[in-house]
Parts: C-alpha cells; structure tokens; sequence
C-alpha cells in the first residue's frame, strides 16, 4: 500500500515502459507534464512538433467527471489547447454519450510499446498534483499495485465508450460549467473562494522602485529586441514568498484557475529560492503578456504602464490556495482595494511611468 511519494513511483515508468493508460475522476495537465518530464520541466519548452517531454513516453487519460460538471470551461479550452499542442504525446479523453454514467476511478497502467501491461496501480489518488503529491502539496491518498492485466482491460473498456476533449461533439452534450463543480471536484482546482485558506497579493509593478516594470522586467519582460513576443512576462515573486511554501518548488508546473474562469499551467523560475522568483505560464510565458493585456484592454505587445493598471481598477494579482494545493487568481477590478500608494506614485511622477 502506498501513501506518501505517489507521483515518483506512480508516474515513472518501470522498465520497458512506453506508454502510461490512465482513468481519473479528475485530471489537471500539470501532473501530466511532470510524468511526461519525469518532474524535470525544462527552462524553456519547445513549440511546435518537438516533444515536449522524453521522446519515448506517452499518455492516455481518460477525465471521468467531465459529464458530471467536474471539468469547467476555461479548464476543457486548456485541456485542447495542451491536446494539440503535445500530440500524440497527450490524449486527454472524456466519457463518450454511450457512457452510462460519471467515472470517479483512479486506475494507472504502464504498457511497453507493443501495448503489453507491465505495471498497474489503483486507489484514491486522482491525476492531479494535490492527488499525487506533486510540488510539495498533498492530500492523503492510498494506492495500491494491481493485477496490469485486469486493470489493463478495464481501461481498454472505458477507452472505448470515450472521446477526445478536441472532438467536436464533446460540446454537444457536455455542458462545462464557469468553474468545476465544487460537489464534485473538492479535491480539484475549483475557484471556490471560501475553501482557500492563504492568499498573497503580487503586484504589477515595482514597489521598491515605485514605478512600473520598464521594458525588458516584469509584465513588460518582452519588450526587447532579443525577445521572441513583446508579450511575454513574468510576476515577480517577493523574496520572503519564495522562500516560502506557498507554491511548489522551482519548475514545478501547477495549475491555476483565474476569477473569469480561464485554467493556466503555471511555474516559478529563476533565482535560488524555494519557489523562484519569477512567475510565468507554460509553454511560454507569452501565454501570460497576452491574456493580462486582453484584460487590461491594450494592444498586444503594448507597455503596461502604472496608468493603465490604475485606470483598470486593479495593479495586483491576489493569488489564493487552499490546504490541498489549489490555485485561485484573482484579477477582477470589482474586488480589489484602492492602491493609494499607485495613485500617489502617478500624482507625483504626473506621468503614466
């Protein structure tokens, strides 16, 4: 029986094995990245066709609580968005309209490449990073090695009564809520605000130097000539933060679920500190430039300046967790406090810098 340290011994492959067969209530694509690293995400992650990960693994998962409301939309849009980007790589699977009802197992197969079962586990532990324990947050779980043979055909089973999150019928009879259903994914990244139990505000802007990032720092990390986008960027993570346990370990991806519904896999980088420095997406941190300009309603590309976060309503990001090493990130102008100290940066500058 297993307890601690799930994810090294579930998600590592054992000799011979190609391929990992997984059926989850729930799933969260930052745990599949670490079983397709073997928990060593890279500095920097490729585009296109090559693999993301070890060249030799692939992953099958089949996310049973989609027809029960446990997949919202913003995850189901991250879900294809990271289907297609890995390939063959990841096949991310719901319960096809035959499935006669929600799928709550939590069953793992490693396969050679022939398909042959080699090793099998099954319990408690969804795919996810609190279910396996990945990045220092854990809820408790127990596993269990099984017969690979029996496990191996129920998967096959449930394999043939799925479809893939990218088909174009999921949206025809799967209805993904705004944000998972708390009913049933207490244990996922629901964005349930009352169930977070530490949350921290990162700013947008330099405190120390009381004044926003100039290009090439910050939120305007891609505003250089070296850089591939303008919109990339990165959150600075305070110090005492990072050397915290706040969030996973460097080079940790985790997922995060932002207050308008929209999932991203995130990580800390950078610096000697626990957790990083710098707070960025994945596959690119591009991915974050972008979607913060979109809220803050600049142009691609553009400076985000201390004006446009005042006038916006909000110059901080308020990121929350809870006890199982959820994430919530708050950005919506109708919940944050007055930042007196930005207004009077901009009162006494009397410019947008």
């Amino acid at each position: 029986m297993l307890i601690e340290d799930l994810a090294p011994v579930i998600l590592t492959p054992p000799q011979g094995a190609t391929h990992l067969d997984v059926v989850t209530g729930y799933l969260s694509v930052s745990a599949a990245l670490w079983c397709l690293h073997q928990g060593q995400v890279p500095s920097s992650m490729p585009q296109g066709t090559t693999p993301y990960g070890p060249s030799n693994i692939s992953v099958r998962v089949i996310v049973g609580m989609a027809t029960a409301g446990g997949v919202s939309q913003g995850q189901h849009d991250s879900f294809r968005t990271w289907a297609a980007r890995l390939g063959a790589q990841l096949d991310i699977r719901y319960p096809s309209r035959s499935a006669q009802r929600p799928i709550h197992s939590k069953v793992y197969v490693w396969r050679d490449h022939a398909g042959a079962p080699i090793h099998a586990f099954s319990g408690s532990a969804n795919f996810t990073n609190p279910g396996l324990g990945i990045g220092g947050h854990t809820q408790e779980n127990v596993m269990h090695p099984v017969d690979p043979i029996s496990a191996s055909q129920y998967a096959d089973i449930r394999a043939v009564t799925s479809v893939n999150c990218n088909d174009s019928e999921v949206d025809e009879y799967i209805s993904f809520p705004e944000i998972a259903d708390s009913n049933f994914a207490r244990e996922y990244e629901a964005a349930d605000g009352a169930s977070f139990t530490a949350s921290e505000n990162f700013y947008l802007y330099s405190r120390t130097r009381m004044q926003a990032y100039g290009d090439g720092a910050g939120v305007n990390w891609g505003r250089r000539d070296s850089r591939s986008s303008q919109d990339e960027a990165y959150v600075a993570i305070p110090a005492d933060i990072g050397r915290g346990d706040f969030f996973p370990q460097k080079n940790t991806p985790f997922t995060v679920v932002w207050d308008d519904g929209t999932s991203m896999v995130m990580r800390g980088a950078s610096g000697t500190d626990r957790s990083g420095k710098d707070l960025s997406t994945l596959p690119s941190n591009s991915e974050l430039g972008t979607y913060l300009r979109r809220r803050l309603g600049v142009p691609p590309g553009s400076r985000i300046d201390l004006k446009t976060l005042v006038e916006y309503g909000r110059t901080y990001v308020t990121a929350s967790k809870n006890s199982t090493g959820e994430y919530f990130f708050d950005f919506n102008p109708l919940s944050s406090s007055p930042d007196e100290e930005a207004r009077k940066i901009l009162a006494s500058n009397d410019d947008s810098a």
